[in-house]
């Protein structure tokens, strides 16, 4: 069970690490289910045979599943949702409660973002101040029930930049990380 969590862990991140893949997995967070014109719709900066493409390798790769099939001009329309176990990895993490696969699952995490950050440095040429990258720490108070609101509002306020509206936007990786608890002195 551990090694296929890890398994799946892995893909996930790979996912998002691919514009056109997380923006197919974003969609498919958002709308459950949805065609390759409702996905062409929604991500008009993707074209179609990228996306065709894209979505028969995510199917092969068992991130998407087939939610249906429906008969159209001659030709077989496909209606794709996320695998079971792309929304369910998080769930299984937590209710396996294991530290190994959780320090992974983040150990992946910052690697992908490392990896982000390198292939960025080795562009030539960067403009630092003015690309829109940057990084920042604050230490904050809060229960685990002001974390989820949290959370949430910051979902809400960047619910807008989900997707492309402007071609002069540039596709960005939001991340936010909350580390465990610390066990500081009262």
């Amino acid at each position: 069970m551990k090694e296929k969590l890890l398994m799946e862990i892995k893909k996930l991140l790979q996912c998002m690490k691919n514009p056109i893949k997380s923006q197919i997995v974003l969609s498919l967070y958002q709308h459950p289910v949805l065609t390759p014109q409702e996905l062409l719709e929604l991500n008009d900066s993707i074209s179609q045979a990228t996306l065709y493409r894209t979505l028969k390798k995510m199917e092969e790769e068992e991130i998407l599943e087939v939610a249906s099939k429906t008969q159209k001009r001659g030709a077989i329309e496909k209606s794709y949702k996320l695998a079971e176990s792309m929304l369910n990895f998080g769930n299984s993490v937590i209710s396996l409660n294991d530290g190994d696969a959780y320090a992974k699952m983040f150990s992946d995490f910052v690697t992908e973002l490392l990896v982000e950050f390198d292939n960025y440095s080795k562009q030539e040429p960067i403009n630092i101040a003015e690309d829109g990258s940057g990084f920042s720490a604050v230490p904050i108070y809060a229960t685990t029930d002001e974390l989820a609101v949290y959370g949430k509002e910051i979902k809400k306020i960047l619910e807008p930049a989900f997707k492309r509206t402007n071609p002069e936007q540039d596709l960005h990786t939001f991340a936010t990380i909350i580390t465990p608890p610390g066990k500081e002195k009262k």
